[in-house]
């Protein structure tokens, strides 16, 4: 399993999304039915998922997730890949989507995000006087 280098941030967040086209694997999603789910984490590179239904590595589907999270009033629609998908106790699965070209505008209220994220968690370290 590839591990993604970035910082992953805890969220709750509904996503939707649908795969982009057909799969050469089996599958019983169709092509442009749209799925909600729930998202736990999403960094710059990509999101995580928790899925009703089973992925298979490589499917590429598109994510939509509300842009308020990033400070903003618009959706963002994003390309990805699955990169895993896991079986979890609760008959759902656990997806990494990975992003394809996020636009640049993404990346950089991610960025704020982020900066923002780090300043509410207390310091792992104080330094003395």
């Amino acid at each position: 399993m590839e591990i993604e280098n970035t910082l992953r941030i805890p969220v709750n967040l509904d996503v939707v999304w649908k795969i982009e086209k057909k799969l050469g694997q089996p599958c019983k999603l169709e092509i442009k039915k749209s799925c909600r789910e729930t998202a736990f984490d999403i960094s710059s590179g990509g999101i995580g998922i928790i899925s009703k239904h089973f992925l298979p590595i490589g499917s590429r589907i598109e994510v939509a997730f509300s842009g308020e999270i990033l400070g903003l009033k618009k959706y963002f629609r994003l390309k990805g890949e699955v990169r895993y998908c896991s079986a979890l106790k609760q008959r759902n699965f656990r997806c990494g989507i990975k992003f394809i070209n996020p636009p640049e505008l993404y990346s950089a209220k991610f960025n704020d995000f982020k900066l923002a994220s780090e300043k509410r968690h207390d310091p792992r370290m104080y330094l003395s006087d």
